[in-house]
């Protein structure tokens, strides 16, 4: 375990990155770093493979290990209390599979981000590609958006999407979609640091002069 040493200049947004697996889109945040810094990695399991980044990368990180902790609710307040510690700019899910406490949203609303593997508010939850598959979809992909308190919702920040072939297995559509996030992701994450993409009393703002990229989409105006 490695203390949580502040690396941050202070012209880059400090982002604190919560994972439980393997980090890819861990990984694809480091390599984006510049407007923004991953300032540490925190993780709800110890053997979360995704550590391995931040190893590599010199970044601080911390386990926070189910089998540490009396309850379930005492590691999520320890994790909590480390993030408040941090005092982050941005909190990025990254393949987090904890519910988040409806006490915490509410006090990083607006700062809390998630990736999910669809189209939202298509397939929430689990078990996205087979859904997909099962459903006969034609269009598949991800979605960042800020977090709310219930699962996988809150307001759209951007989409990627893929279309769905006749002879797409599970792995092939996880593949496509892997491959859209890690694009996706640290475009968003690099957005809301230069101040171009907003959360504004439940909505989201871009500025009008975005450059987005071929196939991302922005939500629609209300």
């Amino acid at each position: 375990m490695e203390s949580l040493t502040d690396t941050t200049r202070q012209d880059q947004r400090k982002v604190a990155v919560l994972i439980s697996g393997r980090g890819s889109n861990l990984a694809s945040l480091i390599q984006s770093q510049s407007v923004y810094r991953i300032s540490a990695v925190l993780t709800n399991k110890a053997q979360a493979r995704g550590i391995e980044h931040a190893i590599q990368n010199g970044i601080p990180y911390q386990t926070f290990d189910r089998s540490e902790y009396s309850s379930l609710k005492a590691q999520k307040a320890a994790i909590y209390r480390a993030i408040r510690d941090l005092q982050p700019d941005i909190v990025a899910l990254a393949g987090y599979m904890q519910i988040v406490e409806p006490g915490f949203v509410k006090e990083f609303r607006g700062r809390l981000v998630n990736i999910h593997p669809s189209l939202l508010p298509d397939f929430p939850g689990l078990d996205t590609h087979k859904r997909v598959l099962a459903e006969g979809g034609r269009k598949h992909g991800a979605t960042v958006h800020f977090v709310d308190i219930e699962v996988d919702s809150g307001p759209t920040i951007a989409q990627a999407e893929c279309m769905v072939d006749s002879n797409d297995t599970e792995e092939s559509l996880q593949a496509k979609v892997l491959k859209l996030e890690h694009k996706l992701y640290p475009w968003c994450i690099e957005q809301i640091s230069l101040g171009n993409i907003r959360y504004n009393n439940g909505k989201v703002e871009c500025d009008e002069n975005i450059k987005i990229p071929d196939g991302f989409m922005l939500p629609p105006k209300s």
